[in-house]
């Protein structure tokens, strides 16, 4: 068997085709039957780029193989009788066009995904973990990193510090006997921990630690001075703006 691939249409280079019998061909691949499939897709979720193998039977009665290639740049048909090439042909693009930023779904081995779950933790202990609501998001979003570890650290960064600021209250509070009821069963956060999900395994994980907070005792009555002075502000306002009313 042949393992040269034909062109049945494209919009990239010379077809192999007359164009009755490419149009023919093209109809058998859209009934085809999809064996493998990679695709990317935007902010919205559209797919914007789509690299599928389809099993299809020739108008000649023949059973072939194509290799479908849609972008928003066009779209291009390749097939053959032989499967294995067409499977490297598919392997191969997929990997290539990789370079330009990952695939949301492929089948290919070794290609990471572009779309992915994560769960972003906390913890007060080290070994007790919380956890907030799952999140989904793309490697795109992230400034183009292209591993799932440089994405569960860059996930990471922006918690930080937010979890800081609060170590901080929590430890003013403690140390000054001042604790306004937004502090009610606060603790210390002694480390957050990202975990990347794809496909419902677990790929990557990052963990940050945090040093433990030391106030000073001015620190701490400074603190709670500002606490209070805050508190009292904000009353006056709701007063003023009940008599205003």
């Amino acid at each position: 068997m042949s393992s040269e691939l034909r062109v049945v249409s494209s919009a990239f280079q010379r077809e192999d085709l007359d164009p009755d019998q490419a149009a023919e061909v093209e109809r058998a691949v859209e009934g085809g039957t999809e064996l493998r499939t990679s695709n990317a897709r935007d902010s919205y979720g559209q797919t914007h780029a789509e690299i599928t193998v389809v099993s299809y039977t020739d108008p000649d009665g023949s059973e072939r193989f194509a290799v479908r290639d849609w972008s928003q740049a066009g779209t291009e048909i390749l097939d053959s009788d032989d499967k294995s090439a067409v499977v490297a042909y598919y392997e191969a693009a997929v990997r290539e066009r990789a370079q330009d930023g990952p695939w949301d779904e492929t089948d290919v081995e070794g290609q990471i995904k572009g779309r992915f779950s994560y769960v972003v933790e906390t913890s007060a202990d080290g070994t007790a973990w919380d956890s907030a609501p799952s999140g989904e998001t793309t490697m795109g979003a992230l400034n183009g990193t292209l591993t799932y570890a440089g994405a569960a650290a860059e996930l990471a960064d922006p918690e930080i510090g937010p979890v800081e600021d609060a170590n901080w209250n929590v430890a003013c509070s403690a140390l000054s006997g001042y604790r306004p009821g937004f502090l009610d069963g606060a603790e210390v956060v002694t480390a957050l921990r990202v975990r990347i999900e794809v496909d419902g395994d677990q790929v990557a994980e990052h963990v940050h630690n945090f040093p433990p907070v030391t106030p000073t005792p001015e620190q701490a009555r400074q603190w709670a001075q500002d606490m209070r002075a805050a508190l009292e502000h904000s009353l006056a306002e709701l007063d003023r703006e009940f008599y205003l009313d």
